[in-house]
């Protein structure tokens, strides 16, 4: 995460208990913030987790909000982004394997999100690995999923108004982010692992990726995508510093003065200041 500054997680079979997810929380408590759901019956099958890299969202754990959907398969973490002004919730899943109990899956986290009483926001990102396809063409051999589970999967994608921002980027693509282990009778391989927006944050993203070069030993592959602040500044590679025109410009030197000298002011005497701004803002009375 530190070295390819990803903001935000998204681990499935992470096969955490209680004690490791804290033990995990107390030794990177200044760089990362975890959130972790299991299967409580079984913590040796599935489980979910979120990261948070604080070095790329800076928040603290007081900021995040959690609700556990569904233990070990849906969970939903809330985050501020660019200061107080907005909230971003990621909802991570798990979808189980089995084609009956993965329809089934969809179909219960959308009466659970219809709900009135679901204290869980609209998710922005739908992250993690769905276990089916929506097309024939995410997998290869090419072959249609249950028709119940895409089904139900479509449903509660339409509710939330979610996209599949890779697919969109790439309307024709063919890449995978899974494939059958070596000696498998199939050499099988599909597009399980995904990343879906909110269809009108779709167009503040940029480079949605597979990434095939990662250091962890695993048979799926990192999905990516990035989330950008449309009204920020633009901040190229390298130092920064203030553009050498400016320090010739007579404005800009003048507000820049003005500035540091009522910063002094108000560092020496943070009440006069205090008061001669008020003055500005009351008419005198005649």
């Amino acid at each position: 995460m530190r070295a390819r500054r990803i903001g935000v997680l998204v681990v499935q079979e992470t096969h955490l208990t209680g004690t490791m997810a804290a033990s995990l929380n107390t030794l990177y408590d200044k760089s990362a913030i975890l959130v972790s759901s299991i299967n409580h019956f079984n913590t040796n099958s599935g489980g979910v987790a979120v990261l948070i890299n604080r070095r790329e969202v800076p928040c603290t754990r007081d900021q995040v909000t959690t609700h556990e959907i569904v233990p070990g398969r849906a969970l939903s973490v809330s985050f501020p982004w660019r200061g107080d002004e907005r909230r971003v919730t990621v909802l991570g899943v798990y979808a189980p394997n089995d084609a009956i109990q993965n329809a089934n899956f969809w179909t219960m986290l959308k009466t659970r999100y219809d709900a009135r009483n679901n204290p869980a926001p609209s998710p922005d990102f739908l992250a993690g690995d769905f276990n089916l396809v929506e097309s024939c063409r995410d997998r290869e051999p090419s072959r249609e999923d249950a028709r119940n589970a895409v089904s139900a999967l479509g449903a509660f994608l339409e509710g939330r108004r979610l996209i599949d921002g890779w697919r969109r980027e790439y309307p024709q693509r063919r890449e995978y982010t899974w494939k059958a282990a070596p000696g498998a009778a199939v050499a099988a391989r599909s597009r399980l692992d995904r990343i879906y927006v909110k269809e009108d944050l779709y167009h503040a993203t940029r480079d949605w990726n597979i990434l095939v070069d990662q250091p962890l030993v695993t048979d799926h592959e990192l999905v990516v995508a990035t989330l950008y602040d449309l009204g920020a500044p633009h901040i190229g590679k390298g130092r920064w510093e203030i553009p050498a025109f400016l320090l010739r410009n007579d404005k800009y030197l003048e507000a820049v003065e003005k500035m540091c000298t009522d910063t002094l002011q108000l560092i020496q005497d943070p009440m006069a200041c205090l008061a001669e701004h008020l003055s500005h803002l009351v008419e005198p009375t005649s």
